[in-house]
């Protein structure tokens, strides 16, 4: 993620499988990344690192991510997997 856009905006994943969900800081700047799952999860990414979550299966859906309270992407399950 550079600034507030993520890179790619949209992951898919399979469903009701477990996703390691792994946000990098791309312009090494310290980031905040919340994925509006249920519950939903934040994650603090430092300057020039990463962070990751395992998020259990989820149901087929979208799922939105919001970056610094502003950018967003999304993780659309019940896809191919991939960008």
């Amino acid at each position: 993620m550079a600034g507030d856009q993520a890179n790619p905006p949209a992951i898919n994943a399979p469903a009701l499988i477990a996703i390691q969900l792994t946000i990098v800081s791309g312009d090494g700047k310290a980031h905040t990344a919340l994925v509006r799952t249920s519950p939903p999860h934040t994650l603090h990414v430092a300057a020039h690192a990463r962070a990751s979550v395992l998020l259990p299966g989820l149901p087929d859906g979208r799922y939105v991510i919001v970056i610094d309270h502003g950018g967003l992407a999304s993780l659309v399950v019940g896809g191919a997997p991939g960008p």
